[in-house]
Parts: structure tokens; C-alpha cells; sequence
């Protein structure tokens, strides 16, 4: 799992974001405050049901918070890469 933090489209918001290998999604949370504080969550993307595919969903996800910086969006699509096998083992225990 990757994790890169960045300040958002204002000093107070923190957003996070990585690749979880396990799940196949890429996640994204949004904090409000600077820090990284359990009450301050404003968002919470890729660790339920509905799987974020790609980064370009992640972006989508994210822009009233903030975009990614080009840098880290280059990671994330290299981490993900040939790996990334959709529909497994995620999206199979949420099947519908």
C-alpha cells in the first residue's frame, strides 16, 4: 500500500492518498484542520464497497478538495500498473 499526503485547495484541508495492492483501489481521505485528527474526516474514498479505479476517478473524487499533484499522480498509475488486475479480490467480495 502507498500513502502520499498533500495540502489541499486550501491550507486547512490535508487529502491523502495512495494504492492499496490488497483491495485493488486506490483510496483518497480529505481532513479538515491541517492534522490528521479522526473527527476531521471529510472524506473517505476506496475502503467500502465502491472501489476506485482509476487515478482520473480518484481526481474526480477529489476535485472540490484539491488536485493531485502531477508527480504523485504519476506514482499511483505506475504502483497500480500491469498489476492491476480488476476484479479481484475486491470487487468479488462486494459482488453484486
Amino acid at each position: 500500500m502507498s500513502r502520499y499526503e498533500f495540502t489541499g485547495n486550501q491550507p486547512n484541508l490535508r487529502i491523502v492518498v495512495g494504492w492499496d495492492r490488497p483491495l485493488q483501489t486506490y483510496f483518497a481521505q480529505v481532513w479538515d484542520g491541517g492534522e490528521l485528527e479522526p473527527g476531521d474526516l471529510l472524506l473517505w474514498a476506496g475502503a467500502g464497497p465502491e472501489p476506485v479505479p482509476t487515478v482520473e476517478d480518484l481526481a474526480a473524487l477529489l476535485a472540490p478538495y484539491g488536485s493531485i499533484p502531477g508527480d504523485i499522480a504519476s506514482e499511483l498509475e505506475e504502483e497500480c500498473g500491469e498489476r492491476c488486475e480488476w476484479g479481484t479480490p475486491f470487487a468479488l467480495l462486494f459482488r453484486r
